[in-house]
């Protein structure tokens, strides 16, 4: 332990001293160079050591503090102060105190403003409206040519030039024109079969008004076909074809339409297939013919009917059983054992000398 006024020297050449005097405690630093505290966090205390008074922080920020709560801090953004500035010289050239003062007399002046009054030819009131007496601005100031007249109205041209122009027509009723334009007619006696309107243009022609100068129309026409319906299949339906190819044709006929009679020409022939032809087409009485003369064979006259053929058999509808059995009672040609029932007879005995 030291005593007040002894001092604990360090350096060759006591460049560092640490003491205290009685009344006050004293650090120092006589020689060259830096005194260098180092440290990640340097705080000062109150005497107490209750109470921080001031804080570095390595690579953060430097506080102050006043009564143990801080005023002053810097940041990476620059500095944060907690409570009033108060500035007795300038601050980036300018006088604080001073300029306060004039904002201060401008925000109390602001709205006390009252607009002056003034007279003459360009009069204004407290309100700030402004009115231009009758008859104080001369037509040559507003560079318009002559004198208008009573009926007449003062335009601007866009170019800083005025003149006197009179209305278009302002007690006039317009009345739209009528025109007759073209009739859009249709020919229906060439709409016949498969032809078809395909386009139907309506031209209408107006003027810069938008009124209507002519009007007419103009009618076009085609041939459908069964492409155009969406149809793939075949074009040409004939006689030929079974009920499934009509089918296949997709189209729709209402059993209303199904009515009338069918013309006899449409009825007397049709195309004869091919005896061999088993499907469902059509059959001709030519078809049914060669069917039947195959079918006969060469059978003779007396024999190329049914009834002639059941009349051979006896009208026997069990024929094959009938013959089946006579056929039973025969000698097979192969020969064969044969069963007979016979009676034995006793006939006299006589001697014969």
């Amino acid at each position: 332990m030291y005593n007040d006024n002894v001092k604990a020297k360090f350096g060759t050449n006591v460049d560092l001293e640490i003491y205290h005097d009685g009344s006050n405690s004293y650090i120092h630093d006589r020689g060259v160079g830096n005194l260098n505290i180092k440290t990640n966090v340097f705080r000062v205390y109150n005497a107490g050591g209750t109470e921080i008074m001031a804080n570095f922080i390595q690579n953060g920020a430097s506080e102050l503090y006043h009564d143990a709560i801080k005023k002053f801090a810097t940041s990476a953004a620059g500095i944060d102060v907690t409570g009033n500035i108060v500035v007795s010289g300038t601050v980036d050239g300018r006088d604080v105190a001073t300029d306060g003062t004039k904002l201060d007399t401008i925000a109390t002046n602001a709205n006390d403003y009252t607009h002056p009054n003034h007279t003459g030819e360009v009069t204004s009131t407290g309100d700030g409206a402004t009115v231009i007496v009758d008859n104080v601005v001369d037509a040559g100031n507003l560079k318009v040519t002559g004198n208008g007249t009573t009926t007449q109205f003062l335009r601007s041209d866009g170019d800083g030039t005025f003149t006197w122009a009179t209305p278009v027509d302002t007690n006039t009723v317009y009345t739209h024109p009528t025109h007759p334009g073209d009739d859009a007619s249709i020919d229906t006696g060439a709409l016949t079969g498969a032809v078809v309107i395909s386009d139907l243009d309506f031209n209408v022609t107006t003027d810069t008004l938008g009124h209507v100068t002519d009007a007419n129309a103009t009618v076009a026409t085609r041939t459908l076909t069964l492409a155009n319906l969406g149809y793939t299949g075949e074009t040409n339906a004939t006689a030929d074809q079974t009920k499934a190819d009509i089918e296949g044709l997709s189209i729709e006929l209402p059993a209303a339409n199904l009515t009338g009679t069918i013309a006899a020409a449409r009825l007397s022939t049709a195309t004869t297939q091919v005896e061999s032809d088993d499907s469902t087409k059509i059959a001709t009485t030519a078809y049914v013919t060669d069917k039947i003369t195959t079918l006969i064979g060469g059978a003779p006259s007396t024999l190329n009917d049914l009834n002639e053929l059941a009349a051979a058999i006896n009208d026997d509808a069990n024929y094959n059983t009938t013959l089946t059995t006579a056929l039973g009672t025969k000698l097979p040609l192969a020969g064969g054992a044969m069963t007979v029932s016979y009676t034995h007879l006793t006939l006299p005995t006589k001697r014969i000398v």
